[in-house]
């Protein structure tokens, strides 16, 4: 038996790719490519967002809102920052180690296969960005080409 989905219906793509499917092994890997995330957060990251989140007494509704902006020394800012305003045209919704994280589709671009961290040391504390998208980055790491 064949079955035949797009990947627009499975991933909100904006050009639907019709794929034939004769094997379990091909409907694992449609669920498992629709199911990607444009950003990771580890999990000492997700620890230190609920703690953010519990601390400023914010809505269960508040989320994470992961982006980029245009500016800083190298070209793009990352965003990060709670945010209760979701738009299902422009923005994608994921769940990670217990935190709702919400992607913008232009930012998606950028941050695709990005990774959200914590660093902690003597020195300074902070999130980090492991994007390997970027080509260059600034000497503070905040913003990115």
């Amino acid at each position: 038996m064949q079955a035949y989905y797009t990947l627009e219906t499975v991933t909100n793509a904006t050009k639907p790719i019709r794929l034939e499917l004769d094997s379990y092994f091909n409907l694992f890997a449609l669920w498992f490519w629709s199911q990607k995330m444009a950003v990771m957060v580890s999990e000492e990251a997700a620890l230190e967002l609920k703690r953010a989140h519990s601390e400023s007494n914010l809505t269960e509704d508040t989320f994470v809102r992961v982006g980029v902006l245009a500016g800083g020394c190298a070209g793009f800012e990352y965003s990060l920052s709670f945010d209760d305003k979701f738009d299902e045209q422009k923005d994608s919704q994921y769940d990670q180690h217990g935190v709702k994280v919400v992607v913008d589709k232009k930012s998606a671009l950028l941050l695709d296969g990005a990774v959200i961290g914590w660093h902690k040391s003597l020195e300074r504390q902070g999130f980090t960005f492991e994007n390997p998208n970027a080509t260059k980055s600034c000497g503070c790491g905040k913003s990115f080409q």
